[in-house]
């Protein structure tokens, strides 16, 4: 069974990982909110003619990961809102 010490540990890096994640979370609507809408518009149009030129969904993900510096999560996510307004 853990002892008190181990728990309070466990629960502090629990803790610890939940704020890392907000924050990041946080800097990557910033470097959203960072680029122009013709930033954007050019962004969206280059996505989209990835996506109908046959460019996979893990090429098109690392390309916006490339342009805009997003983690993963925020990337994709980005790519999947492009996808539906087509």
């Amino acid at each position: 069974m853990l002892e008190i010490p181990g728990l309070i540990i466990i629960v502090a890096l629990i803790v610890y990982i939940a704020t890392l994640r907000n924050r990041i979370k946080d800097l990557e609507q910033r470097q959203l909110q960072q680029m122009t809408l013709e930033q954007q518009s050019i962004l969206r149009t280059q996505i989209q003619t990835m996506l109908q030129g046959g460019k996979t969904m893990p090429e098109v993900i690392k390309f916006v990961r490339e342009e805009t510096g997003f983690g993963l999560v925020a990337a994709k996510h980005y790519v999947d809102q492009v996808q539906t307004e087509e």
